[in-house]
């Protein structure tokens, strides 16, 4: 803190500048005033210039009437130095606490006899308000420095000026004790020369501190009050009212002091019910925060009701006008801003104005680019139905019931509800006789009516009650919303899955889902809607496991069947009697459907069969039936699938053995080019699986089959039959269209972990030329990355190669010995013969692999295996090198006790001791030293590791070399001897250190200069 210094009383007083600290500050006057055109700044202050301004003068004679009780005086004009932005903030930060410590606040009133008291402006400013309120003691003086009077003397006057109680005047009270809106208030007809000042000025009287950010415009009030609300949870800072109509911007902070111009009387409610579950949170999205709600009005209209209340009210609340713009209240604003709702609860039920989590949009500043940004501020009857406003309706005499005809079995909110009378229901619903949730004669409530007939005013109006369940079920366990979905009401969809529910988890008795419901009812644009969102499961089957593709097939909706494949639905997917949805088309006679699904590749052949039952006396009639649709049924036949195939993955042995005695070749693919191994494998089909290896069948082939190049002058022709119709095959496929997986490759890609174990032990190929998979060589590579040490032991039981490479041509060896994850894996490599310095054509060895991970077991364990401690590695530098380069200690003591050599140098000739001395790694100089690295060994440059030292002055380096026999008399790779080296440096510690280890004094360097030739 920088205070003024009287250093002489009189007239010509003596007055300079001094630093005082906080530990000691001395007792200081404080000036209260408002500025003028001619004040005097720190410069001229410190510099004693322009002391014929009338702000010094005024600095002079509060001086004079300080002393001789004060020596110290403190002026915010001239005690600051405003062209130093740091300490503006300081001072900005701290003025309240100055004021508060001063032993006397002197106000000066300029205007005043001028003006009366009561009428200076020195209460229109906003900086004045803290100076009013901080200091122990205020005197107020005249334009001549005539005392007024004292702040307590004055009180009365001073309170009916400013609306400050005199409680606060007199210190009986503090700040705390009063409402952040009643102080908010007495600054809100004050002004301030910077719009950011309106601020800055009530930091101390909300205890707050925060950076300054000149040029954010009224930002920085909205920046005051969140930091108000990181401290405290006062609710009278919403209680404020716009009085610029026309400038709005949806928040629910004030924008500058002068919107709680009318919250002086406004505080928070006394003993308050009120009880938050969450505090109050800022995000991009909004505030969030805790409030009770009350549906008003159409539109998302509500009353947030603030625990808050006028002084002398007790029983009311203060409301607030919201809109839920999206009907989800996830986006809400406030709009009619400019009102405050005094509101008794009284006549309404709890479940009227229920506690809910918010998030309402979040302040933005209302100047951009120096411009306003003014929009409509929403009245709360603005648009339809303006008579729906609070208080409108008349809640002592709602509309009588008996006026409206009520149809058997339902009741007044049933029936408003079905008509979707916005109006009526809320008046129903505000009175207390009315149970909002109540069901019908029909086991349907009110809720169930409105959505089913996408009523979504109605429906926002139930669902912002407590007393109403969104996604109770009826009479027929369904809930609200599988009507809407089921009639096809997008936008009652979205106010209920708004409520953080997943569609998913919205389900009938038979798990049925939104997306089954609105797929079975053929509603496109709530299918696009449900599937667009990240919580889709287009496959999401019900209890009979039909999938909503499955349903939209079966009633014929095409256009949904179109849809749904588009993202991503399976068109051959089954139910649990194995249907299909072409299945499901022809069986209900929807044509369209069918040839829609065809068009899609919809594999009529693949599964056909899956509608015969499971009597297999009835087969021979289904056989006749789909037959008749064109289907073959001949396992040889290159028509495609046959009811061969169907038997085997269904797993039917009894058809199986009938058939399959009649089929010459068992690896005849259909027309997918699978096999009948291949569909074995993929159903577990066991007993098909040994019936094909006692067939001979060949396990190593590939799971497709491709014919031999036809002749060109006679091509044969195969035909697909398929249900319904009959079309030529190419009759020359693509083989690189078609895929080359193994039966192996098959099981290892599919996760079929069982069928892979079954395939190695009966013999399959452990070690297959090519990739194994993509980005996989091998398939210990692929046992290793799947993490299976299970199948990785198999595999090498059976005779995988230890010496496999991954699809980068380094060993498995190599890979897994850098992560101790794999231990194991490597455990078992070495058991089975892996030798533990291969690295493969073009890869590093498993000991550098773990060397660079700093994996000290694994080398450890490389080396105990017989590792070759001395291979090199990158750049062909010895491993010890890159041991010592990467300060890996533990790894440099095994390297070194397994034979590695101490002194190999990389392509540059450097040593590990070289190496460490570079990285300043003390500790493994001095392993290395103590295992006979050698001192004096030069690096390709000729450069000895003394030589680096002297030449970057690093004197413990020197210390330990010398210490170690390095040769005091070295030169460097220019003649230079490092004592001549070190006397360039003008280092006597260095030279004293070369000297004391026998360095001859007498060395010259190549321009025939000596040591003593430099220190002249």
């Amino acid at each position: 803190m920088r205070l003024i210094h009287i250093e002489e009383a009189g007239e010509d007083h003596k007055l300079t500048l001094t630093e005082a600290s906080d530990q000691s500050l001395p007792k200081y006057a404080i000036l209260s005033h408002k500025w003028g055109d001619e004040e005097l700044t720190f410069h001229e202050m410190q510099n004693n210039t322009n002391t014929n301004k009338a702000g010094y003068r005024k600095i002079q004679q509060c001086c004079v009437t300080a002393s001789p009780t004060y020596q110290y005086v403190w002026v915010d004009t001239c005690c600051i130095d405003k062209s130093s932005s740091a300490e503006l903030s300081e001072a900005i930060n701290s003025m309240y606490h100055w004021y508060e410590e001063a032993e006397v606040c002197y106000a000066y009133l300029a205007d005043v006899p001028a003006k009366k008291f009561a009428e200076s402006r020195w209460f229109t400013r906003g900086w004045t308000l803290q100076e009013l309120l901080a200091p122990k003691d205020v005197i107020f003086f005249d334009s001549e420095w005539n005392v007024l009077g004292s702040r307590e003397s004055l009180a009365g006057e001073i309170s009916e000026r400013t609306n400050i109680p005199l409680e606060i005047l007199s210190g009986e009270r503090g700040l705390e004790s009063v409402s952040i809106a009643q102080r908010m208030s007495w600054a809100s007809q004050r002004e301030t020369s910077r719009i950011e000042d309106q601020a800055y000025c009530l930091f101390g009287i909300f205890g707050i501190n925060m950076p300054l950010l000149y040029g954010e415009g009224d930002k920085a009030f909205i920046r005051l009050q969140e930091a108000i609300m990181d401290i405290s949870d006062d609710h009278t800072i919403f209680a404020w009212k716009n009085h610029d109509d026309s400038v709005s911007d949806g928040g629910l902070l004030a924008t500058s002091p002068a919107a709680f111009r009318d919250s002086n009387d406004i505080v928070v409610k006394a003993k308050s019910s009120f009880a938050t579950k969450i505090p109050w949170r800022l995000d991009n999205k909004g505030l969030h925060l805790e409030l009770y709600t009350m549906a008003v009005g159409p539109d998302g209209l509500l009353l947030a009701i603030l625990p808050c209340t006028e002084v002398g009210v007790d029983e009311d609340w203060m409301g607030i006008y919201l809109r839920d713009t999206s009907l989800s209240m996830e986006n809400l604003q406030r709009v009619a801003s400019s009102e405050l709702v005094p509101i008794d609860l009284g006549p309404f039920r709890p479940a009227q104005y229920p506690l809910r989590a918010l998030c309402i949009h979040r302040q933005r500043s209302t100047n951009l680019g120096g411009r306003r940004i003014a929009t409509k501020d929403d009245d709360p009857s603005h648009g339809r139905n303006t008579d729906l406003a609070l208080f409108s309706t008349g809640l002592d005499n709602p509309e009588p019931n008996s006026q409206r005809e009520i149809p058997p079995g339902y009741t007044a909110l049933s029936s408003a509800a079905i008509e979707g009378d916005l109006q009526h229901t809320w008046a129903l619903l505000s009175e207390r006789r009315i149970w909002a949730d109540q069901p019908d004669s029909h086991s349907r409530t009110p809720l169930s009516y409105a959505a089913e007939r996408g009523h979504t005013g109605v429906v926002w109006l139930l669902l912002s009650r407590s007393d109403v369940d969104p996604f109770s079920t009826d009479g027929y366990s369904m809930m609200p919303v599988l009507y809407a979905a089921q009639n096809g009401h997008n936008e009652a969809v979205e106010i209920f899955l708004a409520r953080k529910t997943s569609q998913n988890d919205i389900q009938d008795e038979f798990h049925r889902t939104l997306l089954s419901h609105a797929s079975g009812g053929g509603h496109e644009a709530t299918v696009k809607m449900l599937v667009s969102r990240s919580d889709s499961d287009v496959e999401l089957a019900d209890t009979d496991g039909q999938t909503p593709l499955s349903w939209a097939a079966r009633q014929g909706k095409t256009p949904v069947v179109n849809l749904l494949a588009a993202h991503g639905a399976d068109v051959n997917t089954t139910d649990n009697q194995g249907r299909t949805p072409i299945w499901h088309a022809v069986a209900n006679s929807q044509p369209e459907t069918m040839h829609g699904l065809i068009g899609l590749d919809a594999n009529t052949q693949a599964h056909a069969p899956f509608s015969l039952p499971t009597d297999q006396t009835a087969w021979e009639e289904i056989i006749t039936v789909l037959a008749a649709l064109g289907a073959s049924f001949h396992a040889n036949d290159e028509s495609g699938r046959s009811i061969l195939i169907w038997a085997a993955e269904s797993q039917h042995t009894t058809l199986f053995d009938m058939l399959i005695t009649s089929i010459v070749d068992v690896e005849l693919p259909d027309n997918q080019e699978r096999t009948i191994l291949s569909w074995a494998l993929e159903h577990e089909a066991r007993d098909i699986f040994d019936k094909l290896v006692a067939r001979g069948v060949n396990i190593n082939s590939s799971s497709i089959y491709r014919p031999p190049p036809a002749e060109p002058s006679s091509p044969p022709r195969r035909e697909v039959f398929t249900f319904g119709r009959r079309a030529a095959a190419d009759p020359n496929p693509d083989p690189a269209a078609a895929s080359h997986d193994t039966t192996l490759a098959w099981a290892a890609k599919s996760k079929r972990y069982d069928m892979f174990e079954l395939l190695v032990t009966q013999g399959a190929d452990v070690n297959p030329p090519g990739p194994f998979l993509p980005g996989i060589q091998s398939t210990l590579d692929w046992a290793a990355k799947e993490r299976s040490p299970q199948l990785f032991k198999l595999l090498l039981e059976h005779g995988a190669d230890p010496h496999a490479l991954d699809i980068y041509n380094s060993p498995v060896l190599s890979w897994t010995a850098g992560d101790p994850e794999y231990e194991d894996y490597v455990r078992m490599l070495l058991h089975h013969g892996a030798d533990p310095s291969f690295g493969g054509p073009d890869s590093e060895t498993p000991l550098y692999t773990a060397t660079r991970a700093g994996y000290t077991d694994m080398v450890r364990l490389l080396l105990e295996h017989g590792a070759d401690a001395n291979i090199p590695v990158q750049g062909a530098q010895a491993l010890l090198n890159f041991a010592a380069d990467q300060h890996h200690h533990e790894i440099a003591l095994l390297l070194l006790d397994h034979g590695a050599g101490v002194d190999g140098q990389n392509n540059q000739g450097e040593t590990a001791l070289a190496l460490a001395l570079e990285h300043d790694d003390m500790k493994m100089a001095g392993l290395l030293l103590g295992r006979g690295a050698d001192v004096n060994l030069a690096d390709e440059d000729g450069t000895a590791p003394l030589v680096v030292a002297v030449r970057n002055a690093r004197v413990k380096h020197m210390k330990l070399l010398l210490e170690h026999g390095a040769d005091a008399n070295v030169k460097d790779s220019y003649g230079t001897p490092v004592i001549v080296e070190a006397a360039q440096w003008d280092n006597k510690k260095m030279t004293a250190m070369l000297v004391k280890h026998g360095a001859d004094v007498n060395a010259r360097d190549e321009n025939g200069m000596s040591m003593a030739d430099y220190g002249k």
